[in-house]
């Protein structure tokens, strides 16, 4: 888990050089949920964000961590 909150700066693997701020992260509203090993999993998608004003949404598995100022 990559511990990815509200507030972080991150980027997408395919846009390294695009970095923004999460601004609110969903949960999926499925009924049905997977099990993996007796673990139920939920789909999580990150809304980003970006300087230009423009936002994006992302599966947090796709996210990275952007820790620089």
């Amino acid at each position: 888990m990559k511990n990815i909150k509200v507030g972080n700066l991150v980027y997408h693997y395919m846009q390294m050089g695009r970095v923004g701020t999460v601004v609110e992260v969903k949960k999926s509203k499925s009924k049905v949920t997977w099990m993996t090993e007796g673990t139920p999993s939920v789909h999580m998608v990150a809304v980003v964000q970006y300087p230009d004003g423009t936002t994006s949404e992302f599966e947090l598995g796709e996210l990275f961590r952007a820790d620089r100022e």
